[in-house]
């Protein structure tokens, strides 16, 4: 399982929002799908070092 956070962009990096897809987090941050795709595929291909959307992976037991 998956959870997506849009997170601040200073040393605390503290969550501004939590949804357990993209599009739920698009729909509460009001911005396109695509531009939290694209902000982790950049920093995944290392185009970015950092990115304001993180995907967190939570393993189904620590539920």
């Amino acid at each position: 399982m998956f959870l997506y956070m849009e997170i601040t962009k200073d040393k605390f990096e503290l969550p501004l929002a939590v949804a357990d897809s993209v599009e739920e987090l698009a729909k509460l941050r009001n911005v396109s799908r695509y531009t939290i795709y694209r902000s982790l595929s950049d920093v995944n291909v290392g185009k970015k070092k950092k990115s304001k959307y993180l995907k967190i992976k939570i393993e189904e037991k620590e539920l």
